[in-house]
């Protein structure tokens, strides 16, 4: 399960940073807690989550359920950015949909089997 957590956030690493106006960026897009152009950023909240998810982190060393909690913000984010565009997720190719689709399953699954609770 954990492979696959770490699987799923490659992709939305790119999709975020891809809609990112970074030409002004002293930081490519990673915040800079003592920059404080970066707290009044349009990205802020972007740019905190990469940071906490850069492919450059050793997410390998991170629990599950931080991975899980990792996973929040792109759901929510490229959903959002989605339906902007009109895109319909259940019937929708598109690489986004199908991450999307594809992403909120193994979240189910997840919560499926971490909240199961044993007879035995």
């Amino acid at each position: 399960m954990k492979d696959k957590l770490i699987d799923a956030l490659n992709y939305p690493r790119d999709y975020v940073k891809s809609g990112m106006n970074l030409r002004h960026c002293d930081h490519g897009g990673h915040y800079n807690k003592d920059d404080k152009d970066c707290a009044m950023c349009d990205t802020v909240e972007e740019c905190l989550w990469l940071s906490r998810n850069d492919d450059c982190i050793s997410i390998e060393q991170k629990p599950e359920h931080i991975l899980l909690k990792s996973l929040m913000f792109p759901l929510d984010y490229i959903d959002l950015h989605l339906a902007r565009a009109g895109h319909n997720v259940g019937l929708c190719s598109c690489e986004a949909c199908a991450w999307l689709r594809n992403t909120e399953e193994l979240v189910n699954e997840y919560q499926r089997r971490t909240h199961s609770v044993s007879r035995f």
